[in-house]
């Protein structure tokens, strides 16, 4: 029935199989690309400290595997290197290891759980895709999770993204209809495009106040695909139609809200953008149809158009001074808006702005330096 127990090492051609437990020799620094694919038989591995890479693939497909650990010699996990371990329900990572590639747990439909060690810096491109993950620790050092990192992990429930990290990808957590809680443990992060855009069951994301610290990010590698100089932003769509979203708390260190970022996120009740927002992009809130608290801190320069179009449960807003204009549709179908107090400083009034509102122009204290007020701000 062929062989059901092999010593790997070096000299290793070939691997049958049929094999269903492996040791691997302690001369062995690198377990080589495929070295164990489609093994379908293996249940046991061991690894003994010493072994420094295990290759792209090496593991793939090994459908009966259901546990492995890795020594803290091991620094790198390669490209698919466990992809449809089908089976695969406990992997022990240890500190030590720095590198995990892409696709490194694609299709690990029965694992729930995993830690990730705080010397890892950089989740790869959909690294845990159409996993079983219920729950994941990320240690504090991960800098970076790159795009669709956890794409199809359908059952996934909640996340805590460590102060440490500065990026979450382009559709990181896109369409993960189980996610119910996120937490960042700092604000000082950029969210891109559509990363938890669809999470229909998302109810609170919390993003901790950020202390001042003089980050060391300034020296990072030049050859990143992100500019981690640019100021924290949370990106186009990125909470778009996450429709279960009621709490919201948005910390200190976001600079700049993009478009249709919480675009019908039609629970959403209440809304403090704080001092450090220094811009809201075009459509950011609209149809949050719950929306009935916004409070807008003083620091917020400009917002695009349509921000809070067809809110239609807001009652009432006050500008901060540094705001200088109300774009067109600012708050076009908010129905039940009828008190808006504006500042000294406010310069003009856009198009269609307060369109179907209930305040009116005659009911607004007009600051003496408004220059321009449309003859449509108030509607046709």
């Amino acid at each position: 029935m062929g062989e059901y127990h092999l010593i790997y090492d070096n000299d290793a051609l070939s691997v049958p199989p049929s094999v269903q437990s492996i040791t691997v020799a302690k001369s062995v620094a690198v377990i080589k690309k495929a070295a164990f694919k489609d093994c379908i038989h293996l249940t046991e591995v061991l690894i003994h400290n010493g072994v420094q890479v295990i290759g792209d693939d090496a593991f793939h497909g090994c459908t009966s595997l259901a546990s492995i650990s890795t020594p803290p010699s091991v620094k790198v996990v390669g490209e698919g290197a466990f992809g449809h371990c089908m089976q695969l329900r406990t992997i022990v990572l240890n500190d030590g290891l720095e590198d995990i590639g892409s696709q490194a747990f694609i299709g690990c439909i029965a694992l729930q759980h995993i830690t990730i060690p705080s010397t890892v810096e950089f989740l790869p491109i959909a690294v845990f895709e159409n996993s079983g993950l219920r729950s994941i620790d990320l240690g504090n050092g991960l800098v970076e999770m790159e795009e669709e990192a956890f794409r199809g992990a359908a059952e996934l429930r909640t996340v805590t993204i460590p102060a440490s990290c500065r990026y979450v990808g382009e559709a990181a957590f896109k369409g993960l209809l189980k996610l119910r809680q996120v937490t960042f443990e700092g604000s000082n992060v950029s969210i891109d495009d559509y990363a938890f855009s669809g999470c229909t069951s998302l109810r609170t994301l919390t993003m901790m106040t950020t202390t001042n610290d003089n980050n060391d990010d300034d020296d990072d590698d030049e050859d990143d695909n992100h500019d981690r100089n640019d100021e924290p932003f949370i990106g186009e769509s990125a909470f778009e139609n996450c429709t279960m979203l009621r709490d919201v708390s948005l910390g200190n260190c976001c600079v700049e809200i993009r478009d249709q970022a919480f675009e019908r996120c039609s629970s959403l009740e209440k809304l403090n953008i704080p001092p450090g927002v220094l811009h809201i992009g075009d459509e950011a809130f609209a149809f949050a149809t719950s929306l009935r608290e916004v409070t807008l801190w003083a620091g917020l320069q400009s917002m695009g158009e349509c921000v809070f179009f067809n809110c239609t449960s807001l009652e009432g807003i006050d500008f901060p001074w540094t705001m200088d204009k109300i774009p067109f549709r600012t708050f076009s179908g908010c129905v039940n808006l009828c008190s808006v107090t504006l500042c000294e400083g406010l310069l003009s009034i856009d198009d269609l702005a307060f369109e179907g509102c209930r305040v009116t122009r005659s009911s607004i204290a007009m600051p003496s330096t408004v220059t321009h007020i449309s003859s449509i701000a108030f509607g046709y």
